[in-house]
């Protein structure tokens, strides 16, 4: 697979891989899409979300209407809305669900569970 300019984010180096029943015009709508989801179901605010961002409400606002996440945003974007960023570029129900590393990890059973210095 080779890394091109992707013409949604505009980021080079980024690999793009669409849908074969998908155009770059409807993969933009669909991102935009999913962004607003996100924070809507997140419950935060556009306000909240562009204080997070660290961006103007407005500018914010953008996102959810025409304008996709430029790649310095999404990393955070995914992390204040709780999903993870494969689901915001490919919408697979599958890519959202908590992967085995988030769980928390388990306790040595038995003795000598405290740490010596």
């Amino acid at each position: 697979m080779s890394s091109t300019k992707c013409p949604v984010t505009d980021c080079p180096g980024a690999p793009y891989i669409p849908r074969m029943d998908e155009t770059a015009s409807a993969y933009k709508e669909g991102f935009i899409s999913r962004t607003k989801s996100a924070r809507e179901n997140s419950t935060l605010t556009q306000r909240e979300m562009a204080e997070a961002l660290q961006i103007d409400q407005g500018k914010y606002k953008q996102y959810e209407i025409r304008t996709p996440l430029p790649h310095r945003f999404v990393k955070p974007f995914c992390i204040n809305a709780r999903i993870k960023l494969d689901w915001l570029f490919t919408h697979d129900p599958r890519s959202n669900r908590p992967s085995r590393k988030t769980r928390k990890p388990r306790q040595p059973k038995g003795k000598g569970n405290s740490v010596h210095a």
